[in-house]
């Protein structure tokens, strides 16, 4: 029998059936409308450079809104995916092996997960020797302590003024004077303050560095002479000269880990050098007027007070 109460409960489902229906409709829609299908811009100026151990990579990321991420895929062994996030512009990959070239590629994803083209670079780690600038010589107090326990200590203040002493054991040793910058060299002329005796010398090249935060008066410094540029293989030599005579001082780092010092063309003495001894930054190279100089623990150098 035809229940006209229960047909009233049917219609009343099935409106609200259309209703859902219908609202759920003009939702899938709006999401389709909303939905990010736009890939991020690509990265730029992207850099990658070789370091010991590592490779320290640089990049600037592009001015996307929704950026999430920058993701660096390289092999060593095994890939690796490395996730950087948005706003970050550097990332240094480490525990790598020196002297073996490694490829990087760089993509842009956003919050979407759409992502960037890729770009790739590559770099080679390796350890080098750390580079630093010289400047003037500054005034202040420089000393320094010889195997010997001598003390030398050089004073330098006003426009040129130079004082130099000698401490060995209970004598000391006193010079004042002047100095005076020609090109890279120095030219001292100072006058003994028992014997009233002048002496002056032309050292081929003087100057300030720092290193660590400490400064350093570096008194004959060894220029480059021969060796690839960058390299601490080569020969590097200072020249001091008097009234009456120069003397010239040279090294020649090798390969096999020692270095042999002359005087003069002659043989001195030998040292020794290890890769920890770069990395402690025992070698250091030195720009200074277009020059390149290196300082090596038998460098005459002075340590500001």
């Amino acid at each position: 029998m035809f229940n006209l109460s229960n047909l009233k409960i049917m219609m009343k489902s099935i409106k609200k059936l259309l209703v859902l229906l219908f609202f759920a409709s003009i939702l899938l829609v709006s999401c389709e409308k909303d939905e990010d299908n736009t890939a991020p811009g690509v990265l730029v100026n992207v850099e990658a450079t070789g370091q010991d151990h590592s490779v320290l990579i640089r990049w600037s990321q592009p001015a996307d809104s929704d950026l999430d991420k920058i993701i660096i895929t390289y092999t060593s062994d095994i890939e690796y995916n490395i996730e950087v996030i948005a706003g970050t512009e550097e990332k240094t990959i480490e525990e790598l092996t020196n002297d073996q070239e490694y490829t990087f590629k760089l993509k842009a994803v956003d919050k979407s997960g759409n992502e960037s083209v890729e770009i790739q670079v590559t770099a080679t780690p390796e350890l080098t020797v750390f580079k630093v600038s010289g400047f003037e010589i500054e005034n202040g107090t420089y000393s320094v302590t010889d195997d010997n326990d001598f003390t030398t200590t050089r004073v330098f203040s006003g426009t040129n003024t130079l004082n130099s002493s000698l401490q060995a054991g209970s004598n000391t040793f006193s010079w004042s004077g002047t100095w005076e910058r020609d090109g890279v060299s120095v030219i001292t002329e100072l006058e003994n303050t028992t014997t009233q005796d002048i002496y002056k010398d032309t050292i081929s090249a003087a100057f300030c560095f720092e290193v660590e935060s400490d400064k350093y008066y570096y008194h004959g410094a060894y220029e480059k002479i021969s060796g690839e540029t960058g390299e601490l293989i080569g020969e590097y030599s200072n020249s001091n000269s008097s009234e009456n005579s120069t003397v010239v001082k040279s090294v020649k780092i090798l390969s096999d880990g020692t270095y042999e010092l002359f005087i003069d063309g002659m043989f001195d003495e030998y040292g020794s050098w290890t890769d920890d001894d770069i990395r402690n930054k025992k070698f250091v190279f030195i720009d200074f007027m277009d020059n390149s100089y290196l300082y090596f623990p038998d460098s005459y150098v002075l340590k500001k007070q």
